[in-house]
Order: structure tokens, then C-alpha cells, then sequence
């Protein structure tokens, strides 16, 4: 028994072991459970995810960005500021501003960052077009209008549908 704080007995030592090694048991139990139980549901959630770079039109702030916009917004997700967006564009510094201004409403967003992680995580831009403009600076970067909502650098033709 315990008094005071203080174990009396060397049985109450073994029962209070007993009880803790029981419990270490349950504990291991529950453990094993709930990782079996995150395991499922991770599989479950990782199955409801669409295909990565799978472009998404249901985003009504997305379907909404004109093809100018989806590439300044491209050129925005690389990390680019205005002044080599325009000139990967060729176009002015004050209408790129115009052109971020109008992205930034569209997107219901204050910040190029906020705007950026949008277009990534709902996929109204190609992650591998911005990774491609991130690893070519903009020197090779002179962007095209294309039937798409991404953009290409200038040489490379539109595949026909």
C-alpha cells in the first residue's frame, strides 16, 4: 500500500508494476490502432487527390485569368519581379503592374506570395514551367501566346489538337 507518498511493502512495488506494465500494454495497443487508422486514411485522402499537374478548370478565380494573365502569373509562381517579367514578355513594366494588379483581384489574394501559392496549389499554372523559368532566368524566356493557359518560350511551336 502506499501512505504519504511512501510504498510499505515490496508486494505493493509488484502491483504497481503490473498495473504499469498493463497499462504500457493498452497503451502499445492504441499506438498500433491509430497508426493502422492514419495509415488508412492517408491511403484514402492520397486516392481522393487528383494527378499531380493535372490542370484544374473548375477554380472559378482561375477560369476567369485571361492567357496574359495565367503567364504573368506563371512568370510571378517562378519568383520573377516585374521588371524580368517584362521583359519576358516584352512588355512594359507599368502593364505588367496592371497585369499583377488584375491577378492579384481576380485571385481574391493581397500579395504576389499568396497569389503564387494559389496558382501552384490549385493548378492554374504548370509547377514545371515555373521550375523550368526559375532554372533559365529569363534570358530564354520570351513568352508566346499559345491555345493554352501555360506559356513557351519563344521557338517552340503549339502541338495541333
Amino acid at each position: 500500500m502506499i501512505r504519504k507518498g511512501i510504498m510499505t511493502t515490496t508486494a505493493s512495488i509488484d502491483l504497481l508494476a503490473e498495473r504499469a506494465v498493463r497499462c504500457a500494454e493498452q497503451a502499445q495497443a492504441s499506438l498500433a490502432e491509430l497508426v493502422g487508422l492514419l495509415a488508412q486514411l492517408n491511403d484514402e485522402q492520397q486516392a481522393a487527390q487528383p494527378v499531380p499537374h493535372e490542370r484544374r478548370e473548375v477554380s472559378t478565380s482561375g477560369s476567369r485569368l485571361t492567357n496574359q494573365e495565367r503567364r504573368v502569373l506563371t512568370l510571378m509562381a517562378a519568383g520573377l519581379p516585374n521588371r524580368k517579367i517584362a521583359e519576358s514578355l516584352e512588355l512594359s513594366e507599368k502593364t505588367v503592374k496592371n497585369y499583377v494588379h488584375g491577378v492579384l483581384m481576380k485571385l481574391n489574394v493581397t500579395t504576389r506570395t499568396e497569389a503564387a501559392s494559389k496558382a501552384l496549389s490549385e493548378l492554374l499554372v504548370d509547377p514545371a514551367e515555373c521550375r523550368r523559368v526559375r532554372l533559365m532566368g529569363t534570358t530564354e524566356t520570351s513568352c508566346q501566346p499559345d491555345a493554352g493557359a501555360g506559356i513557351r518560350p519563344s521557338g517552340f511551336a503549339a502541338q495541333a489538337p
